[in-house]
């Protein structure tokens, strides 16, 4: 979806969302999954699923709005308020993982963390 913004192509920027949205039909669920994987998902899909409060649709909100947000600056090429967006998108994911699932968020939490700092890396290099 973003590579089809920064090509400035709707067909696959259209292509993007569609596979974004139907990502869960393409691939085959795991004949193995770790504990704490299943514990985080089984946290995920309470969270989406009624009922609805106020920090739900405003989380739902939140995620529509970054991935707006990001899809736009990509489109109009500019990586380095790309990259800072995803920091902050990273670390609130990495914030929402630990207060919404408590233990076991904390996997990842650090993998959120650990993107941001990434793309901090990454972002220092373009300057």
């Amino acid at each position: 979806m973003f590579y089809g913004a920064w090509q400035n192509n709707w067909l696959l920027l259209g292509l993007g969302l569609i596979g974004l949205s139907t990502s869960w039909f393409w691939f085959p669920k795991p004949k193995a999954v770790h504990a704490w994987i299943e514990r985080f998902i089984d946290v995920e899909k309470r969270y989406i699923t009624p009922p609805w409060e106020l920090k739900k649709v405003l989380s739902i909100v939140f995620v529509l709005v970054f991935l707006i947000i990001v899809t736009v600056v990509f489109w109009y090429h500019d990586a380095r308020l790309a990259l800072v967006i995803f920091i902050v998108g990273a670390l609130y994911k990495a914030g929402w993982s630990l207060c919404v699932s408590r233990k076991a968020g904390i996997p990842a939490a650090v993998i959120g963390i650990i993107s941001a700092v990434l793309a901090a890396v990454a972002l220092w290099f373009l300057y």
